[in-house]
């Protein structure tokens, strides 16, 4: 097993809604694709992050979509291989004035980049995270 730590999912209200939800979805054996993980709730409120285990050694896909109002303004995605007894934290970062993620291997104090490979959110359904 592996762990994936990500934001919860996060609305705000005011003038309009803004909203931004974090993804993740695990490829299916022979497929290019896998299903989305409903967005998890924290266990505390007001935690920011939620962890979840993920298999070790399977293609993992993460995602990010925001949007403001019926505006979807971020759709990105990408996958990684993980690896067994690793921990990895999903992040937004904000790349040359659009949106972007950001994936960490986490091992004790050190903190690596992971390079993520393409991958697309399945904008019609929300419901599938593709190899790109």
């Amino acid at each position: 097993m592996a762990a994936l730590e990500m934001p919860v999912k996060h609305v705000k209200v005011g003038i309009g809604a803004n909203s931004s939800i974090y993804l993740f979805a695990i490829k299916e054996e022979g497929a290019s694709c896998g299903k989305v993980f409903k967005p998890l709730e924290p266990k505390n409120r007001g935690d920011k992050t939620v962890t979840v285990n993920i298999p070790a050694d399977r293609e993992i896909f993460v995602a990010n979509s925001s949007s403001i109002g019926s505006y979807s303004f971020c759709n990105v995605a990408g996958s990684f291989k993980s690896a067994q007894n690793k921990n990895y934290k999903l992040t937004s970062a904000p790349i040359f004035g659009g949106c972007g993620i950001v994936l960490f291997e986490l091992d004790g104090d050190k903190v690596k980049a992971v390079e993520l490979d393409d991958a697309k959110l399945d904008n019609l359904t929300g419901t599938k995270i593709c190899a790109g």
